[in-house]
Formats: C-alpha cells, structure tokens, sequence
C-alpha cells in the first residue's frame, strides 16, 4: 500500500514537471521567437538581349539590285552593281546614313568605309565573314560568321556568334544579339549577303530592252555651312532638284532641270498638315493623313501628250519626316536623308514628277533640322 502511495506521488510530480516547461514554451519561446525570412533568390535581369528581325528585300535582276529594309529595327540597306567588280551600297543603321565601299575579288568581297572593314570568302557557294565594325558606341565589334547557301543562288542561312538569320529573294527574317552585333554591324553582314545575291544575278539585259528609268540621286546638304541649300542629282537619269531658303519661314525656292528642260518653283508649308509645289502651270500638293500622305494636283510637261496630268499618289512615311516609300503602278521611290532610289516607268509617269517629289521632300528635311 505504501509502494501504491509512493507511485502515484513521483507519477504526480513527473507529470507537473513536463507540463510546468511545456507552457514555458508555449508562453515564452514560441511568443518571442522570430520566424526567419527566406532571403530573396537572385534577381534575372529583365534586358532582351536577342532582337527579332523581319526584313523585307527587292530584287530588281534587271538592275542587278537589290533592296533590304526593315522600319521597326530602321535598317535600310540597298546594293547595286555597276560593274564587274565593283557596287554602290548605301546603309542606314539606325539615325546614321552613309555609302560604303564594296568590291569583289575571285570568289570573294570586301565590305569597307568609315569605321567598317570586312572581309567575306567564298567556298563552294558559301561564304566566312570576318572584320570588324565600329558600333553604335564607337567601340570596335569583331564579326566571325558563315553563310550556308540554300536551294538557289539566292537563299542563305547566317550562323554565328550573335546572328542567326533566314535569307530569301523575298526577306530576312530571324534574330540577333545586340550586345554582340549593334544595327550597323547587322546592316553590313546584310550587305555582303545581298551582294551575294546581286552577284549571282542572271547577265543584265541591254538598256534598250529595260522597262523604265533607273533613279538614284544623291543628296547634299549644306544647311549646316550657313547657305541653307539642299540638292538631289542623278546625272545618269539627267534630274538635278536644288532648293534654298527664302526669306519667308517654311518657304524654299525650287530649281527643277529634267532632260536639260529647267523650271523655277516654289515649296510652302503654310498650313500645318500640307506641302505645296508651285511651278510652270504645275500646281501639286501633299497632304499628310495619319503618318501617310496623298500627293495630288496637275502636272505640265512641256511637249508631252497631254501636257497636263492629273496626280494622285499615296506615299509612306518611314524613317522620319521627308522619307518616303511609293509604291504605285509605274512609279517605285524609296526616299531618305541620304538618296532618292527606285524607278519610273516614264509612259506612266514623267521624269518631272520625281523631281518633284524629291523637292517636297528635301523642303520637309530641311525644315525639321535643329536650327
């Protein structure tokens, strides 16, 4: 009986004694203790490193050019050949537009020009590219790729460390990384490959069998010299367009000479939305409607038949104000900063017209240029 007793007594203060430090947990250490935080994992930058590229091309074989662009990126890139071994390119990268130049040896091509010199092999129809190209940092980007020919003289696949591209007669689509290829770089890699796709050309036909007229005209601007003068010419085509600035504000006086035939006009800008030409009975307006424009009025050709043409065109706005893409039955224009580029079939059109077109074109330049 007395062992009962002594049992139950220890069983009781055992018992009191776990409870006892039980609440001191609850009470005590679960109330003042502190849950961690879990520290916070690395942070991913959110930079898009690759950028997408849909470029739409032109192939003129009759010509032997050709014409990449796409506006989204603004990359511009076009190549003509004037003789066996030599090109005319022009490439805009962005805000900068500039000519290069392109020359072929045996199975080969040199890209080179301010801040770019490359270098491009050939080998059983495909090509290594390698040089160097001054970006849009002014710091020199090394480029190491090949170009895998396809199906056709005119398709290719561009693989290397930056750029993986598609290329067709009809476009260039892929992508690339910018921090290894700035739009300049990309642009001359595009170059070379559209070289090679003039290149491989059929032999170009005689001059007399060709439909319409060839236009590239070069501009030059002396604006920043204090004359504030801006010209376009193609001494091929025979067009020259000069304007200067007139006493009034967002006025120029036009000087047209077109198959040694000379006019003296007018370019106004006197209600916002709306560019005017005024000529010899010529009286042509371009109206501009959501970042389009419609180009109407009457047109004098002196001897033509008729003399007076009704115009009414629609023309794109692309790279900024002034640039321009048309791209009408008998007329294609591609218009920038730095050229005048296309053709025109002259029974649809006259030469006239792109002279004019050029001289609104260049009035709107000039006007937007920081002062």
């Amino acid at each position: 009986m007395k062992k009962t007793l002594l049992t139950a007594v220890l069983l009781a203060i055992t018992s009191s004694s776990y409870a006892f430090d039980l609440q001191t947990v609850k009470a005590a250490n679960i109330k003042n203790t502190e849950i961690p935080v879990p520290t916070a994992g690395p942070v991913v930058s959110a930079d898009k490193q690759y950028q997408s590229l849909w470029m739409s091309v032109y192939l003129n074989e009759s010509w032997k050019e050709a014409e990449a662009s796409d506006y989204s990126q603004g990359i511009d890139v076009r190549v003509r050949k004037v003789f066996d071994t030599t090109f005319n390119v022009s490439v805009r990268a962005g805000n900068n537009s500039e000519w290069l130049n392109l020359n072929k040896f045996g199975s080969g091509f040199s890209l080179s020009g301010s801040g770019v010199s490359l270098n491009m092999n050939g080998w059983n129809g495909n090509y290594n590219v390698s040089g160097s190209v001054y970006g849009d940092d002014n710091q020199s980007q090394f480029v190491s790729l090949s170009l895998y020919k396809g199906s056709d003289g005119y398709s290719y696949s561009v693989s290397g460390f930056g750029p993986n591209l598609n290329i067709s007669r009809n476009g260039i689509s892929g992508s690339y990384d910018d921090t290894q290829y700035s739009k300049k770089a990309l642009a001359c890699v595009i170059t070379l490959a559209l070289a090679a796709q003039v290149d491989n050309m059929p032999a170009q036909k005689g001059i007399e069998e060709k439909a319409g007229q060839r236009i590239w005209m070069s501009i030059r601007n002396d604006s920043f010299g204090g004359w504030n003068e801006i010209e376009a010419s193609d001494p091929f085509a025979d067009i020259e367009v000069g304007l200067r600035k007139s006493i009034m504000d967002r006025e120029y006086d036009a000087d047209i000479e077109v198959d040694r035939d000379s006019e003296h006009g007018s370019i106004s800008n006197f209600f916002s939305r709306t560019w005017e030409y005024r000529g010899n009975r010529t009286n042509l307006e371009m109206e501009e409607w959501g970042g389009s424009y419609t180009l109407k009025g009457d047109l004098y050709v002196k001897g033509a038949n008729p003399e007076i043409t009704k115009i009414k065109l629609e023309l794109r706005s692309t790279f900024g104000p002034g640039q321009f893409s048309i791209y009408e039955n008998g007329l294609r224009l591609h218009i920038d900063t730095h050229s005048v580029n296309g053709e025109v079939d002259t029974a649809v059109y006259p030469k006239k017209l792109v002279a004019i077109i050029t001289a609104l074109a260049l009035g709107m330049q000039h006007s937007n240029q920081p002062r």
